[in-house]
């Protein structure tokens, strides 16, 4: 029987640690409440997709910033301990990593989400990713780093890879990368300039091809 080689992922994007709270419902105003359940995970969304992936049977690395702090070294590891290689853009700084807090309404699985995403965040080289890439079968980008995102989905292209974008907001300057991708997974909250509704999303997404 022919062996099937395992395929392998890059990852890019945002690595976040993630207080999630189960509550039965949102907090109103001024409002304290104690919470059904809790937990602290490394989150955000290429990280997921990453540890998805590896889940699935696939090599997983992971591009995003890390560091070298408390909150970095526990991210880190969290993350290895699924299997998944972090390719960390911040290796000689100990510049925390964003927290997200998010709660969970128990009877619809609705969530609410506050975190500084990237806006801490200052990038180191990433040239050392560029070596994962040769090796890759997919990349995904989630355009959190949009500059990153767009090199690499470049690099790519280039390379007949086929480029993933996990749409889950717009974000300024995406066009850079959706002119270099393949595939767009989008959320109802992925609206880009005069876009109201699903199918003028859609239209938008075929103009870039």
């Amino acid at each position: 029987m022919e062996m099937r080689l395992e395929t392998k992922g890059l990852f890019v994007g945002l690595i976040t640690g993630d207080l999630l709270y189960l509550a039965t419902h949102m907090p109103h105003a001024n409002e304290k409440m104690v919470a059904k359940e809790a937990c602290f995970a490394a989150g955000g969304p290429a990280t997921n997709a990453a540890i998805a992936f590896h889940h699935c049977g696939s090599k997983a690395y992971l591009v995003g910033a890390v560091g070298t702090g408390e909150l970095g070294n526990l991210l880190r590891h969290k993350i290895e301990h699924y299997g998944v290689q972090v390719i960390d853009l911040q290796e000689k700084c100990d510049q925390d990593p964003p927290i997200s807090s998010i709660i969970v309404t128990e009877s619809t699985g609705d969530r609410s989400v506050i975190s500084l995403n990237t806006k801490t965040l200052s990038l180191g080289s990433f040239a050392e990713s560029m070596q994962y890439l040769h090796d890759a079968d997919v990349v995904l980008i989630d355009g959190h780093q949009m500059a990153l995102g767009a090199a690499i989905a470049k690099q790519a292209k280039g390379l007949g890879i086929p480029v993933v974008v996990d749409g889950g907001s717009w974000k300024p300057n995406f066009e850079t990368v959706l002119c270099l991708t393949d595939y767009v997974i989008c959320s109802a909250n992925f609206l880009p300039p005069d876009c109201n509704n699903t199918g003028e999303v859609v239209t938008f997404c075929k103009t870039w091809g």
